[in-house]
């Protein structure tokens, strides 16, 4: 007689729960690790991007930046007054607050700066600049002045020059003079042109050391290198309306501006600047963290499968005991869903770490020691939103559990039984099917066709692992190429940057000439080509930006349409493009210190300099509205060995001195992009090797656990534990190599739209990866040797298997 299954109780589903977690407790390590790293990489991301741009505006508007910030030279009467009056009297501005500066190019631990430096006074009343410590991480109080020559620094020198507190900065101001040495006092965060993106540099000074330089440099005449001049801090009036394109375009009406004009910025500009490689990174990292997640998806999925596959009998024996199909779910949803919310929450905590070591390293990039807050509310709403997948996924993942009945308690079925047939019928006809397609064992290669076989018989516990491999190998191969892109010495975002090629650019400013420069050259090496390319501030429809003027027109980077071939053509680069609505064939007004023309829009180029705020026109075009000063022009030099590159650089530094501007394709904080590039690929490298252990231990210890059977009848048949082992790895290998062929494929696909799309953002509108055919198979072989190496570790248990042990277990 049969009788009503009794309840089951709740203590009995907490137990059956406790037991169920303790059994499976290798799948929740698995996605537990996945998902620390992935949260708390998250959790870092989410507080740098939050923190930094707050942070960054917070300082901006406190130390009065304004709405623009116009950098002045050559002020009439070497006063900002006049200039910042004029401003003030229109409408549409609020009040303008001045710093005076000079302008004066420098040297620092034997290497002369591609851009000039700016001598501030140190106006602590006015200008509270915050001071750092001597390693910059963390804060010290503010000297209430400085002494007599020493200066204070952004601690982005510390990555562009190796500058540290003590080292003496030397800034040429006259021809033939003694330069104007300081010493480093100390660090302080520059939220106007900290950051290592930025090449102009402020250094902080005492008045009268100021005043000293600026009367050497009035009595100098024409031998003065340095520059007098100022930055004019605007504020727009609350009460006009207008927006910063506007505002711009208002004050680039007042008289006598464009002629002072060196640049001029908005808050979101330099903002933007200040953070660029930040945020370039934070895109990479936030891949980083979707593969992960999404990797724990397809590890939890398998596991998943593989739980209830071989916890069959065990499942219908609770339904036997009066478990329901939906207590079922709830338990197996708690099971596989606490990995998940404890690697959140653990992720988190860890967080508070990685947050405040990643806000104290990105001091030597944006110039700013960002807060490490954690970010509470961006981050529970993210792991909301994880978890809430996770719940869904889940769900759809056990909805097999219907299909379990107390009969498969009594037969012994497993899932994979109930696929091929009633479980009250036997799956003896599904099996005969099954057998007959089975790959034959061969005497001679028996540990590569037990391979295949045990391939072809668990394809589907196999299938995870590829897809795993897959993914972060489609992510390594991303990191691999835009490695390769960047190049060793930065090669490719400085072609991006630039608006042309050139291997060495010499801008004589003093006692030089051209001439003197291709002779220096020439004693190392051949010139085999050269033009000039001069860079003035322009505004284009009232919008200032910087205009790339050049010789040879066709030397451009044209993405679309045609270079600039008359003088009344012009190119503006995608970034212009798109912001401000210029297309091919529109008509652009252009002005500058000599009045104001119209252009036609023939082209769209590459420039990424100032974020992409460029214009390109033809020497002649810029004739019409601008002043030509042989100083303004940069002749570039292209070798005919590259690798006399360095020795014709300090030739030309050691005779030439502060009479001109030598550089070559590279600006001092490339080296820290370079080296930050560096580090993030040997992150990729350690987790890879995280990533390809979870998913080959998870794999490889249900597959263990299923064979065991048929490794005792292996190990009685005279099979050594490490012909088994062996075999075992091979299996592993094959599943890795198809993965990595997988995500290899895809990241060459995948990498320049999805990079591309990142760094159109600061203005690099032209991305593609052609990495050298040696390194597209790199994460790859990495996978495949670390899949074949854990799988090998993983399968040690073989050498304890014994009919002995079988017999007791079955027992």
């Amino acid at each position: 007689m049969v009788t009503a299954m009794t309840p089951y109780a709740p203590r009995a589903l907490a137990i059956t729960l406790k037991s169920t977690i303790l059994r499976h407790k290798g799948s929740l390590a698995g996605v537990l690790a996945l998902m620390i790293v992935a949260s708390a990489a998250l959790a870092t991301i989410l507080a740098l991007q939050a923190n930094a741009n707050t942070y960054e505006r917070e300082e901006l508007q406190r130390l009065g930046y304004g709405d623009i910030t116009v950098w002045a030279s050559n002020l009439p009467g070497g006063s900002a007054e006049p200039m910042a009056d004029a401003l003030e009297a229109l409408d549409e501005v609020d009040h303008v607050g001045t710093q005076t500066l000079v302008y004066a190019d420098y040297e620092v631990n034997g290497e002369h700066s591609d851009s000039e430096g700016q001598l501030i006074v140190y106006d602590r009343e006015h200008y509270d600049y915050r001071l750092l410590n001597d390693q910059a991480d963390g804060y010290a109080d503010a000297p209430a002045s400085l002494n007599a020559g020493e200066t204070m620094v952004s601690p982005a020198m510390r990555s562009m020059f190796d500058v540290q507190v003590g080292d003496t900065i030397a800034f040429q101001v006259v021809r033939g003079g003694d330069p104007e040495e300081f010493t480093v006092a100390g660090y302080v965060e520059d939220p106007f042109m900290g950051s290592s993106m930025i090449g102009m540099k402020g250094f902080l000074i005492t008045a009268d050391d100021a005043q000293r330089i600026a009367e050497r440099i009035e009595n100098a005449g024409i031998d003065a290198l340095g520059r007098l001049g100022a930055m004019l801090h605007i504020s727009a009036n609350p009460e006009s309306g207008v927006d910063a394109t506007e505002l711009n375009t208002r004050i680039n009406e007042v008289e006598g501006l464009r002629q002072v004009v060196e640049s001029a910025h908005t808050v979101d500009a330099i903002a933007g600047f200040t953070l660029t490689a930040l945020n370039a990174y934070i895109g990479m990292l936030l891949a980083f963290v979707v593969v992960l997640v999404a990797v724990a998806g397809v590890v939890l999925g398998a596991s998943i499968n593989a739980d209830i596959e071989q916890d069959t009998h065990v499942l219908g024996v609770y339904k036997a005991l009066g478990c329901t199909t939906g207590m079922l779910r709830v338990m197996l949803l708690v099971q596989h869903l606490l990995g998940v919310v404890l690697g959140l929450a653990i992720g988190a905590g860890a967080s508070l770490w990685t947050i405040r070591l990643a806000a104290r390293s990105t001091a030597d990039s944006t110039g700013l020691l960002v807060p490490a807050d954690f970010p509470t509310l961006r981050y529970l709403g993210c792991a909301v939103a994880i978890v809430a997948v996770f719940t869904v996924f889940i769900l759809v993942k056990i909805r097999r559990l219907a299909c379990v009945t107390p009969l498969h308690a009594i037969q012994g079925a497993t899932m994979l039984d109930m696929g091929r047939g009633d479980a009250t019928d036997g799956p003896a006809s599904g099996r005969g099917e099954s057998v007959r397609r089975r790959p034959p064992l061969r005497a001679r290669s028996l540990g590569w066709s037990m391979a295949v076989r045990q391939l072809h018989d668990g394809r589907r516990w196999y299938a995870g692992a590829c897809l795993v491999v897959a993914l972060i190998v489609l992510l390594s191969s991303m990191v691999v190429r835009v490695d390769a892109w960047l190049g060793t010495d930065g090669r490719g975002l400085m072609d991006a940057f630039n608006p042309a090629d050139m291997h060495i650019g010499v801008q004589c400013i003093g006692d030089c000439t051209v001439g003197q420069a291709r002779d220096i050259i020439e004693a190392h090496t051949d010139v085999v080509d050269e033009y000039a390319l001069a860079m003035p501030g322009v505004a284009l429809n009232g919008t200032d930006m910087t205009a790339n003027v050049i010789t040879e027109p066709e030397r451009f980077h044209i993405l679309q349409g045609v270079t600039s071939q008359t003088a009344d053509q012009v190119v503006v680069t995608e970034f212009v493009s798109r912001d401000l609505g210029v297309g091919l064939g529109d008509v652009v007004t252009l002005s500058s210190d000599q009045g104001s023309a119209r252009y036609t829009v023939v082209g769209i180029y590459q420039c990424a300099n100032d974020m992409g705020l460029n214009v390109g026109l033809n020497a002649e075009g810029y004739a019409r509205i601008g002043r030509d000063n042989p100083q303004m022009w940069c002749h570039h030099f292209f070798l005919a060995s590259e690798s006399a590159k360095q020795e014709a650089l300090l030739a030309l530094e050691d005779d030439f001195g502060g009479n001109a501007y030598i550089h070559e394709n590279a600006w001092p904080g490339l080296y820290g992009i370079v080296a930050a590039m560096r580090m993030l690929v040997t992150a990729m490298v350690a987790v890879t090797a995280l990533v390809v252990f979870v998913a080959v231990a998870l794999s490889g210890a249900k597959i263990l656990a299923r064979e065991r059977h048929d490794l005792v009848v292996c190990r009685l048949i005279g099979l050594t534990s490490r012909y088994l082992r062996v075999s075992f790895a091979i299996r592993f290998a094959v599943v890795a190599a198809v993965g990595a062929v997988v995500g290899t494929v895809a990241a060459a696909f995948a990498t320049d739209p999805l990079v591309g799309m990142l760094l159109l953002l600061y203005g690099v509108s032209d991305f593609a990866s052609h990495p050298a055919w040696w390194r597209v198979p790199l994460p790859g072989l990495l996978a495949v040797v670390l899949a074949v190496a854990f799988a090998y570790l993983v399968s040690g248990s073989i050498r304890h298997v014994s009919l002995q042990r079988e017999l007791v277990g079955d027992a």
